[in-house]
């Protein structure tokens, strides 16, 4: 799994480190959670891979939005999956993400999906890319 590096500084000590943060923050303490004495046995899983429609076997970055869909990070784009479905986005289909290599993604309490990309940030929000460089702050757009 990739930090997320932006050239010699951590952006808010790493996604994960941001990602806890803001679940500890928005989430409060009235999370649902597995019931701790249920056996994971008990619950249903699925798989799902290329066949399936995910663009790549390999998700470095997951998150579950407000909305119920999934959105997935991997080396060639960002996938939002519906519980049916996949459906890619790329530089190809959506030019203002600045890679395809998504690393990290984040959603804030306004809705907005961020996407760290090694190519740079881009803020997903009602339908409309942002993408975000050192024109707007950033110390560098190199994400590692």
């Amino acid at each position: 799994m990739h930090r997320c590096v932006l050239g010699k500084y951590r952006l808010w000590r790493g996604c994960w480190s941001l990602l806890a943060a803001m679940t500890l923050l928005g989430c409060g303490l009235t999370s649902l959670a597995l019931e701790p004495s249920t056996p994971l046995a008990n619950y249903g899983s699925q798989t799902w891979v290329m066949e399936n429609g995910l663009p790549q076997n390999t998700v470095q970055a997951l998150v579950q939005t407000h909305d119920g869909f999934v959105w997935l990070g991997t080396e060639v784009g960002l996938v939002r999956f519906d519980g049916n479905s996949f459906q890619v986005f790329d530089r190809n289909s959506t030019p203002a993400l600045p890679g395809n290599d998504v690393r990290c993604l984040l959603e804030t309490r306004d809705g907005a999906l961020w996407i760290g990309t090694s190519e740079g940030l881009a803020r997903w929000k009602d339908g409309v890319v942002s993408a975000y460089n050192t024109a707007q702050g950033l110390p560098s757009i190199a994400l590692s």
